[in-house]
């Protein structure tokens, strides 16, 4: 996965693969829709394929895409609270080993 992807650059790449210029349609709400199944989703490899999904396919496939990218987003949230959790345990553990 690249870096995060700012809205200005997300405009660009759609202006790249179609020509149009989407920054007068685009709201910050859809946008962060866009933005997580960007982050998220396991089919969206770069900023060239979400670019190039939405062109092709359009706002709505991106929002057919975002419940699995919330649902991946919500598992790596998980994850990292257990590993948090996991790190506690082990310190508590070394504590009451010395």
């Amino acid at each position: 996965m690249e870096d995060i992807m700012q809205i200005h650059e997300f405009i660009e790449k759609v202006k790249e693969f179609s020509g149009d210029d989407i920054s007068d349609n685009l709201d910050n709400a859809t946008y962060e829709i866009i933005e997580t199944v960007y982050t998220y989703h396991p089919k969206v490899k770069d900023k060239d394929t979400i670019a190039e999904l939405f062109c092709r396919f359009g706002l709505i496939l991106i929002l057919d895409m975002h419940p699995r990218a919330e649902r991946i987003m919500q598992k790596e949230r998980e994850i990292q609270v257990a590993k948090q959790n996991l790190a506690k345990l082990q310190e508590e553990m070394e504590m009451l080993m010395r």
